[in-house]
């Protein structure tokens, strides 16, 4: 635009006065409300002079919730503009009846303008806020209180009646017209009749905008809590309490406000379902590739997992053969939110010790839930699960893995026939012993052996006590080891202490004995030490300490106080007698 263009386009905006129109008039968005509904009304003024004295109406009977002003320029047909400003509230009547909205006045010099009254009937049941039906949220948008409309907390339930057990969300919220506001303590309800899972938040708390009946709040999550019930009935969650700091530097106040209450009601399971789990839930067995070998550990780990109460879950229990020695599972419990639903899984993980080769098989492990979504009973299994287990190098073939071996024809044997030589071999006569050259080296051969016998017994003379110092010094080590651990055990019995003090013995037995004791089944040990000529009591004290070791390591969990003290009296024991 030219500067005589704006400079033209000015001198109109300063004269608009001197040919507009005024227009000065007042309405409602609603003439029918709820008590607790809000509503708007706008006061507008065209084309006002600058001198113009504006007074809103105002009355009792309403409660203003908000206000706002704008300004605007619009160019009408007969090339001249208007001004228009416009002032909206949000109003709130504070009793049933027909009730009137007072007129807005303005005065220009010695003229005063009114504007007509509007007229607001008020009824008891039209809200756009009420609860929502059986089963669906407790309420749909919050409700703005009557008074602290500028920072108010409200307390929600995603459904408004549930099953014994089943999962309901609950969430405080925070809404204020403005940002800069801090908690200062929270006080919950102490929901009694339910069990409770509190829901991690992220820090800081994140903060979003919402418009309520019209106002613009700033809304932030104080908490959430998965709710579990125990017993059926009709149930009020009392309000909660929290303490704010509002303000800004010197206008710093501290303010308490209160929620509002709910009820929950809470529908009996069916007589099919009895005490079964509620919610959703599989199950997942996962198990390494390939075969085994006998003494190999087998890791195992059920998990179940789903939507629902998981600390409260059923023990799940997972059936090996009779043939492989077992342990008590590890179990491990983990909880996540996933669009505001509590998801839960339990792991369990086993460790099997197979003692026979052969083909077993794990059974599978059925789990039986109350879908609360379908209101029927509904189940989840694993598969079976098939083990091959082939022999270590210790142990014999068994019988349907035996090496093919033809047996000799026993009537051959008894008429001692012989086969038939097929094959004739021809030879020049030997040479005589004496003229071949080897004849002379028989001369010195004895000078030579007794020779080399001097030489060895020499070598071994200076190697010999070499290596026995050296698996004595091994011995000692070991030994020191075993007692430094024993004397933690006394003191911290963990898991760790077990596991070494296993391994510790291990190598003891391998000095001692000549062999590994590692992929050797208990049986399979406790024959070679026999056949080492150990007695029998020692022999049993060593596999005892040995399977408290593996019950230790594979389970996850030391001992009870009484077996580790017997584990190290039978250790100090195995060191004295050990001959």
């Amino acid at each position: 635009m030219s500067k005589i263009g704006r400079w033209f386009f000015s001198l109109l905006l300063c004269s608009l006065p001197a040919w507009a129109e005024l227009e000065f008039f007042q309405f409602a968005d609603k003439t029918t409300v709820g008590l607790e509904e809000t509503f708007q009304l706008s006061v507008v003024v065209s084309d006002a002079p600058s001198n113009a004295q504006l007074e809103l109406p105002s009355s009792n009977d309403f409660e203003i919730l908000s206000r706002s002003q704008s300004t605007q320029l619009q160019y009408r047909t007969g090339s001249d503009f208007q001004k228009e400003q416009r002032y909206l509230f949000v109003l709130r009547a504070k009793k049933e009846g027909r009730l009137l909205i007072p007129s807005a006045f303005l005065k220009i010099g010695k003229n005063t303008y009114r504007t007509e009254t509007v007229a607001v009937h008020v009824v008891r049941s039209q809200t756009a806020n009420t609860p929502s039906l059986k089963g669906g949220p407790s309420q749909k948008a919050p409700l703005i209180p009557r008074s602290d409309s500028d920072l108010f907390i409200q307390m929600t339930l995603d459904k408004s009646s549930a099953y014994v057990g089943e999962q309901v969300l609950l969430s405080l919220q925070a809404y204020s017209r403005t940002a800069n506001i801090n908690i200062e303590s929270l006080s919950m309800p102490t929901l009694k009749g339910f069990l409770s899972e509190d829901i991690e938040l992220s820090w800081p708390l994140l903060t979003e905008r919402k418009s309520v009946d019209g106002v613009s709040y700033y809304a932030t999550t104080l908490k959430k809590r998965a709710l579990f019930a125990i017993q059926s009935g009709s149930y009020t969650v009392e309000p909660a309490t929290a303490d704010f700091v509002v303000g800004q530097l010197f206008r710093v106040r501290e303010v308490r406000r209160e929620s509002n209450a709910l009820t929950l009601e809470i529908n009996a399971l069916p007589h099919s379902a009895g005490n079964l789990p509620v919610g959703q839930w599989k199950l997942e067995l996962k198990a390494p590739q390939g075969t085994f070998v006998v003494g190999q550990p087998v890791e195992l780990v059920l998990t179940l997992q789903g939507t629902g109460n998981v600390k409260d879950l059923p023990p799940l229990e997972l059936l090996f053969p009779n043939t492989f020695r077992t342990f008590q599972p590890t179990v491990q419990t983990n909880t996540q939110i996933v669009d505001n639903k509590l998801l839960g899984s339990r792991s369990m993980q086993y460790v099997a010790i197979p003692q026979e080769a052969g083909n077993f098989t794990v059974p599978a492990v059925k789990f039986d839930y109350f879908n609360a979504e379908t209101a029927k009973v509904d189940s989840t299994q694993t598969s079976p699960l098939t083990l091959v287990v082939l022999p270590g190098a210790a142990d014999p073939l068994p019988g349907n893995m035996l090496a093919p071996n033809t047996p000799p024809n026993p009537h051959l044997l008894e008429q001692e026939i012989h086969p038939v030589r097929h094959k004739a071999q021809l030879a020049p006569p030997p040479v005589p012993l004496v003229e071949k050259n080897i004849y002379w080296i028989f001369f010195a051969l004895p000078l030579s052996l007794r020779l080399l016998g001097m030489l060895s017994r020499f070598a071994l003379a200076q190697i010999r006590p070499s290596q026995k110092r050296q698996q004595r010094q091994q011995e000692k080590a070991t030994i020191l080891k075993i007692e430094t651990l024993l004397n933690e055990l006394k003191t911290n019995p963990s898991v760790t202490a077990f596991s070494q003090l296993g391994k510790n013995l291990a190598a003891f037995l391998e000095l001692k004995l000549g062999f590994s004791p590692q992929g050797l089944t208990q049986e399979q040990l406790h024959s070679k030490m026999q056949e080492q000529g150990l007695p029998d009591v020692l022999c049993q004290q060593v596999l005892y300490i040995l399977g408290e070791c593996d019950a230790a390591r594979f389970g996850n969990a030391p001992p009870h106080p009484q077996s580790t003290d017997w584990v190290c009296t039978t250790m100090l024991h195995v060191l004295k007698e050990w001959p």
